[in-house]
């Protein structure tokens, strides 16, 4: 007898695969890697309203905020992180806060 699964928990796995599909594809095409991006961060945003608490999506939206230098989004990152009762690794809080970002 196989073990019941979630169906959010394989959803937020599906959509951090693709996210990461699409933002690993190579750079030697700029504007289809700023599209990749911009959906990969869909992808993220859709794992995290599934409402499973894993941090990956977190972190893979903090990645592509960065790649796209997208403060603001950043910040609203590391407030749902908070709201989450996690804190910011230390050397990316450093780093963030190094570039001028304010963090909550």
């Amino acid at each position: 007898m196989k073990a019941a699964r979630s169906k959010g928990r394989d959803d937020v796995f599906y959509f951090i695969a693709k996210g990461d599909y699409l933002f690993s594809v190579p750079e030697e095409k700029p504007a289809e890697k700023a599209e990749n991006v911009i959906d990969a961060i869909e992808l993220y945003t859709s794992a995290i309203e599934t409402g499973e608490r894993i941090g990956i999506p977190y972190m893979r939206l903090l990645d592509a905020f960065e790649y796209i230098d997208d403060a603001r989004g950043i910040q609203q990152t590391a407030k749902l992180l908070k709201d989450m009762g996690y804190d910011l690794p230390s050397a990316r809080a450093a780093k963030y806060r190094a570039a001028g970002i304010e963090l909550p």
